[in-house]
């Protein structure tokens, strides 16, 4: 009887169920990177999400706390002075514009410049923009700055809260002098993935205190 030599080697079907498991291992190894990658992906996607919703959350409520009964219009506007206004955000254009105090000059202990300015939230699309005037009286001259709040919505609405009510328009005639200030604002946006964020902020805090 012939035996096979101890250095003859691996025999061809040894090798195939090596190679095979090999492959098994390198494929599910492959699947797992992947699987970790995507999650990691998500995770970082997530995180951005929850910066710039802190973000947006910290601007509106310094905002609107700061909110004022003050007069003023935009600088391309003909119309008279208005105190706050605000729509319910259904459709593109400006969807809160007031005047917000609280914002001070430390460029010299000398300027004469008004902690008052103007600010303006308007809906362009699938963006909540911010624009932030210099003066609460602004002409085309005014320095202003403007950066998106939220990006890849789909939807906004807007209520105001006075005295226990509710109502989905803010609106203050030109003819009044001091007009009321809600006492909230509800924010609810939606975005494009269905995520649905609803806020409540307080309106004019810092000066009712």
């Amino acid at each position: 009887m012939t035996r096979a030599s101890p250095d003859a080697g691996f025999s061809l079907i040894e090798t195939l169920v090596a190679l095979f498991v090999i492959a098994l291992v390198s494929t599910a190894g492959g699947a797992m990177l992947l699987d970790t990658m995507r999650a990691s992906s998500r995770v970082d996607a997530s995180a951005s999400d929850i910066r710039r919703l802190e973000v947006a959350t910290g601007l509106l409520r310094a905002d609107l706390a700061a909110m004022t009964s003050r007069a003023s219009t935009g600088p391309d506007s003909y119309l008279p002075p208005r105190g706050p206004i605000g729509s319910d955000g259904a459709r593109d254009g400006p969807v809160l514009a007031f005047v917000r105090g609280g914002w001070s000059d430390f460029t010299s202990e000398d300027s004469l410049r008004s902690d008052l300015m103007r600010i303006e939230y308007v809906r362009e699309g699938e963006r909540l923009l911010r624009r932030a005037y210099g003066a609460p009286d602004p002409t085309v001259r005014t320095p202003m700055a403007q950066r998106p709040i939220y990006e890849g919505i789909s939807d906004i609405s807007l209520r105001y809260g006075r005295g226990g009510s509710w109502s989905n328009i803010w609106e203050t005639p030109a003819s009044v002098s001091d007009p009321e200030l809600p006492d909230l604002i509800e924010i609810t946006v939606t975005f494009s993935d269905q995520r649905i964020v609803r806020q409540v902020f307080l309106a004019g805090g810092a000066a009712k205190q």
